[in-house]
């Protein structure tokens, strides 16, 4: 019967006072320093490997191993619809003289009121 006291009163507190301690995130599995560690080492590593392809981009670049143009392609001839040119000149120029009569008015009508 003493045991079963003893236990009951071990099974009561453990109920009563459920166990939680001040700190709460000195419980294990919970550890804020290794959170930490880990997210500013994988932001450390993503810096460093955009900075690696950031300079190899720019050697192969500057040595003319990628993004290579063909010189005949280059050197091809440009050929420009001349009617579609002269109606978009057009268009430019009559939006140029509608924005200035806008800016610019002519006569300014009195003010009737008075």
């Amino acid at each position: 019967m003493a045991t079963f006291l003893t236990f009951f009163k071990s099974l009561k507190e453990k109920f009563i006072k459920p166990g939680k301690t001040i700190f709460s995130y000195e419980r294990k599995g919970i550890r804020p320093n290794r959170d930490w560690n880990i997210i500013l080492i994988c932001a450390g590593l993503m810096l460093s490997a955009l900075i690696f392809i950031a300079f190899y981009f720019y050697f192969q670049i500057e040595e003319g191993q990628i993004f290579m143009v063909n010189e005949k392609d280059s050197q091809r001839e440009i050929k420009i619809n001349a009617e579609l040119f002269q109606k978009i000149v057009n268009d430019i120029n009559t939006r140029i003289e509608n924005l200035e009569a806008i800016n610019h008015p002519g006569k300014i009508p009195n003010d009737p009121s008075l």
